[in-house]
Formats: structure tokens, C-alpha cells, sequence
């Protein structure tokens, strides 16, 4: 028989540690890049900078952009409060960016079902940045020949569920614990950090994270919105 997962998540002790601890330290990283991009760029400024210089020059800078949005990730993952919210019907929402969506879904084939769930307070920014997250997660998960996503949205009893399902490879048993662990990840040349993402959005917008998988059959995600934080979690 298909080995199962089910996995509830509000928040975690141990990734609210790691959070409290990538928090200082990418702080700090912002100021430390933020001056070598000036310095740089006072450097390429210059009216007797050689040609090779320059090009040394913009090879720092760009390497210095790799670790600004390396370093976006880890505050997007460990960041407590929502920078900017707007009273935004999530079902309308998705409908307007669908075309987008289904960009980072490919090759999958992307189907989307969305209802109107009502104005309330997100950013919307950072919930199109989750479920662009979440669609990637799935595409990688997929047979290229035959991958299919579903994605949808509707207004529940417990507050707006937004639903990502595919008919993947589906989840180690074994990795759950670690799902949402910052760099974790199973996949060569990956950084790991987007589910850690999706964990830090979820969280500062008080939603409850459902994993559903099965071996061979696909994944499931469902985050609903307007939930209170606490940990809890069972394995099938």
C-alpha cells in the first residue's frame, strides 16, 4: 500500500527559533551588502576606472545582487509583521494573475478553480509570492509528460482555504519533520528555501499550513487563512 502523509502546521518552536536567529543575522547582511553596492558603485563612477576594473567591478555587483536576494529570502522566511496590507478578494485576485500562474506551473498543466471569498486584509504581493512558491514545488514534483496542477480557492468556515494539489512523485515520510526547514531540500543545486518562504508568509498572516501526501500519487498543500499559531501534526 501507498505510504501516506498528513501533516497539520500553524507554527514551530524550532523554526521560530531559526527565524528569531536568520533575523538578526540577515539584518545585518542587508547593511553589510547595501555598503558594498555603494562603494561600488562610486568605484564604476569614477572617470580613471579601467576597462578591466569595470568589468571586475560588475562582477562584485552581481555577486553582491545573488546574495541581496538570497538574503530577501531568509527575511521573507524569519519576518514577523506584513509590511503592507489591502481588503483583497483572494478568489478575484487569482482569476486576474491566473495567466502569470501558469508560467511558473510549466510544464505542468495549471487548473484553476476560484471563488469569490470576500474582501479581507492580506498582502497581496507576498500571497502571490506563496502560491507562485507553491506551483514551482509541484512543477518539480511532476512528470513532465502528464503533470497536472490544480489550484484553488474558496471561503470556508474556518476562513479562505487556498488549495495546490499535483499528481507528483509525493513526499518522503522521513522529510516531513523538515518540510518547512530553512535550506532543506532533496533536490541537487536547489537552495531550499522555498517552503521555508511559505512558512513565514503563512505564519504572519495567522494561516494553518495542510500537507496531504501519498507515494507515487501526488501532494497536496492547503493554507487557510485566519488561523491561530500553534503546532500539531500527524503521519499516516
Amino acid at each position: 500500500m501507498p505510504s501516506k502523509l498528513k501533516l497539520k502546521l500553524f507554527s514551530d518552536e524550532r523554526l521560530e527559533t531559526a527565524a528569531r536567529t536568520v533575523s538578526v543575522i540577515a539584518h545585518d547582511y542587508n547593511n553589510t551588502l547595501a555598503a558594498i553596492g555603494a562603494y561600488t558603485a562610486l568605484l564604476l563612477a569614477a572617470p580613471d576606472v579601467s576597462s578591466q576594473a569595470a568589468a571586475d567591478l560588475g562582477e562584485i555587483n552581481r555577486a553582491a545582487g545573488k546574495a541581496a536576494e538570497l538574503n530577501r529570502k531568509l527575511l521573507v522566511f524569519s519576518r514577523r509583521k506584513i509590511p503592507g496590507r489591502e481588503r483583497t478578494d483572494m478568489g478575484l485576485f487569482l482569476k486576474k494573475i491566473f495567466p502569470e500562474l501558469i508560467k511558473n506551473a510549466k510544464p505542468a498543466v495549471l487548473k484553476l478553480s476560484a471563488e469569490n471569498t470576500g474582501k479581507e486584509p492580506v498582502n497581496t504581493e507576498q500571497l502571490k509570492e506563496l502560491v507562485v512558491l507553491l506551483l514551482r514545488n509541484a512543477a518539480e514534483a511532476v512528470n513532465p509528460a502528464g503533470g497536472l496542477i490544480r489550484l484553488s480557492v474558496k471561503k470556508t468556515a474556518a476562513g479562505t482555504e487556498i488549495k495546490i494539489s499535483d499528481n507528483g512523485a509525493g513526499i518522503e515520510k522521513e522529510h516531513a519533520a523538515r518540510l518547512f526547514e530553512p535550506f532543506f531540500t532533496t533536490k541537487p543545486k536547489k537552495e531550499g528555501l522555498g517552503l521555508a518562504m511559505v512558512y513565514g508568509i503563512s505564519r504572519r498572516h495567522s494561516a494553518e499550513i495542510r500537507v496531504e501526501s501519498e507515494q507515487g500519487r501526488g501532494t497536496e498543500f492547503r493554507i487557510t487563512l485566519g488561523k491561530k499559531a500553534q503546532l500539531g501534526g500527524t503521519h499516516e
